[in-house]
């Protein structure tokens, strides 16, 4: 083929493989407004204004084409009544730009002037307007109407349309695409063919290239394969990282159990997890500022060691290939995100998992005084930072046992020293129990069912480890070839299925199985026994075509199917806040509040107002749930409760969800 031609063929692919790129990138995004993860930010908007100017207020978004929204009232109109809030939600299906308040123009200024404030919240940011900013918006007219533009509302400023309210920002739409490009193949068919042609163009080139880089970096090929790959997890994980509000676990552990200013013996407050991880988030807020932005930000650096952690793991005890695969799969995968984008001690297992693994297989290998210590220190932690992590230093006793008795190479003596080892481990946990029954007066006890599904799972795990044990001399006859690859396998498979036992067995008695719990500890070895799935069958010619069912089992979890994160979806205490503060300053007048929280008001920079009981006399009183009560029947018992009636109330949406009452007292 001649130089001509060949350039014409790379030229004729490169633009195919972009222009088809685009044009399918479009049509997904016109097919399904979420197609590449969530890229735009729902916009919620309340005015509050004179009951009697209400019916004559729309909103006017500008995309394409204009688009009209009407308000609604969020509660009736009562005869005593001055003002109320009207609400309207934007399509979050499509972006806005150029947001206007549309009024009849005869009545303009009048309107204008009946509004007491405006709040639009987009995503978890809100927008506050007073009576006097209102009054200064820039106006126009259209069509016999009068437009007040509303000033840069915006949830992220975009490169490609500055105007843009509802957009998540340019790089978590491009990480979105190029993740969907590799996931979602049947979306960019025609961009793949492009690929293939251009692979089939410079294939030896490639492979040629590829052996002389290869054979140039050595060693250090690994090294920066593994630092690509954690600088892609880190981007992926810092990317929103704070985009949703924290939930009310995560703000317990910021404001009670992981606050620096409380005593050392707050880490020890949450009946739910030991003091572990709370002890370095406590440490982290020092450093670093006491902050959600801090506190998320020590949940990304952990999420993203878990890449190297994996990676380690994996080389040592399979191949390269096979660490490689598990450090990228656990860098995208949608399910590691979420644990790194959340303020829990998940995070921590998901960490320290494949580190104490590493340790553990090490003095499997060697037993010595040295190996051992090593593989306590990071199973201190794990027990030291859930119950969970209790159960994995079980299951490797467990593992170390059957390994040692299958292999025939049981000893009394190093099984007694390992056991000591297991149990000092497990004892570090010993004071933070005592101080929960002693203190506390908390003996852990749970709402969890072991429901039809957890049976059923356990069922197929005892099925399949007496088949195992049955077949024990053909399996280990199989496996005898690969050794330490062999031992490695079987590890991966046994964890995740002996702490799921363990944790119903115990269960039985003090209920800890959950999903919630057991997966982020699990999920390291998931992601390993895939990686080595697909490398044992691409190396092997009758297995070959199960890599693409590997492959898909991954997918499952992969970033573009990431899932909501814990409790994000239904708790926005931030906004809540962030409205009553705003509110409370513009008005210059005496406020209140009912489940007041000074703690976390000042956890987010907001000054606390005093309780009811404290100014009984307020002029406004606003009414919020607790950090785990955000539902508005409550809120309703909250007012009963201290002898308030309903009357007067005004209610402000800041989501699909959850609403803040506001009260203006009569005198």
């Amino acid at each position: 083929m001649s130089q001509s031609v060949r350039f014409a063929l790379t030229a004729l692919c490169v633009f195919g493989v972009v222009l088809s790129g685009i044009v399918s990138a479009w049509v997904s995004i016109q097919r399904d407004r979420n197609a590449f993860g969530p890229w735009l930010a729902p916009v919620h908007v309340n005015i509050e204004i004179d009951k009697s100017r209400a019916h004559n207020l729309s909103i006017l978004s500008e995309p394409h084409a204009n688009q009209y929204y009407y308000f609604a009232p969020t509660t009736q109109a009562e005869d005593d009544m001055q003002n109320i809030v009207v609400h309207a939600q934007l399509r979050t299906i499509g972006y806005h730009k150029r947001l206007y308040i549309r009024t009849p123009e005869q009545d303009a200024a009048h309107t204008l002037s009946a509004i007491d404030n405006i709040s639009i919240f987009i995503g978890n940011k809100l927008y506050y307007f007073s009576k006097d900013q209102v009054k200064a918006f820039e106006s126009s007219r259209q069509g016999g109407y009068a437009l007040f533009r509303i000033p840069n509302v915006y949830y992220e400023k975009s490169v490609l349309n500055a105007e843009w309210v509802n957009y998540y920002g340019d790089l978590n739409l491009a990480l979105n695409l190029v993740c969907s490009f590799f996931l979602k193949p049947g979306d960019f068919v025609i961009s793949y063919l492009f690929i293939i042609g251009l692979l089939a163009l410079y294939r030896r080139n490639i492979g040629n290239a590829y052996r002389r880089v290869r054979e140039g970096l050595g060693r250090q090929a690994g090294v920066i394969l593994l630092g690509l790959l954690v600088a892609l997890g880190f981007v992926l994980r810092v990317n929103g990282y704070v985009r949703e509000s924290a939930c009310s676990d995560e703000i317990y552990c910021a404001i009670t159990a992981g606050n620096p200013a409380l005593p050392f013996i707050s880490t020890f407050a949450d009946p739910g997890n030991p003091p572990f991880y709370f002890m370095v988030l406590r440490s982290w807020f020092k450093v670093f500022g006491w902050s959600e932005e801090s506190g998320t930000m020590l949940s990304v650096v952990l999420g993203t060691l878990s890449i190297p952690a994996l990676y380690l793991l994996v080389k040592r005890n399979f191949d390269g290939r096979a660490a490689a695969l598990a450090a990228f799969f656990m860098a995208i995968s949608g399910f590691a995100l979420v644990f790194s984008q959340l303020m829990r001690a998940y995070v921590v297992l998901l960490f320290l998992a494949p580190v104490a693994s590493l340790l553990f297989l090490k003095f499997l290998r060697r037993e010595s005084l040295k190996n051992l210590a090593l593989y306590i220190l990071p199973s201190v932690c794990l027990a030291s930072a859930h119950h969970y992590g209790i159960l994995f230093v079980m299951a490797h006793f467990v593992f170390y046992l059957v390994f040692n008795l299958i292999r025939g190479s049981f000893r009394v003596k190093p099984t007694a020293v390992f056991l000591a080892g297991n149990v000092v481990a497990a004892l570090f946990c010993l004071p933070y129990f005592l101080y929960q029954m002693i203190v506390g007066r908390y003996y852990f006890d749970r709402s969890f069912a072991l429901d039809l599904d957890y049976t059923l799972i356990l069922a197929l795990i005892a099925a399949l480890s007496a088949v195992a044990f049955l077949c024990r001399k053909a399996i280990e006859a199989h496996l005898a070839p690969f050794g330490k690859k062999g031992v490695f396998f079987c590890y991966t498979v046994f964890m995740p299925a002996a702490m799921f036992a363990l944790a119903y067995v115990i269960s039985i008695k003090k209920p800890m199985l959950h999903y919630r719990y057991w997966l982020p500890i699990s999920y390291p070895f998931f992601i390993a026994l895939i990686a080595l799935l697909i490398s044992f069958f691409s190396v092997n010619k009758r297995a070959k075509h199960l890599t693409v069912f590997a492959v898909w089992a991954f997918s499952l979890s992969a970033y573009g199917s990431k899932p909501l994160r814990l409790g994000a979806d239904y708790e926005y205490y931030r906004e809540a806040r962030a409205y009553i503060a705003a509110d409370a300053d513009a008005h210059g007048e005496s406020a209140a509040m009912l489940d007041n929280l000074p703690i976390a008001a000042s956890y987010y920079g907001f000054d606390a107002l005093p309780s009811f009981l404290e100014a009984p006399f307020a002029g406004v009183l606003y009414v919020f749930n607790g950090l785990a009560e955000m539902h508005e029947q409550r809120m309703y018992d909250e007012l009963a409760r201290h002898g308030l009636d309903d009357s007067g109330l005004l209610k402000i949406i800041p989501n699909e969800r959850i609403a803040i009452f506001k009260k203006v007292m009569r005198p």
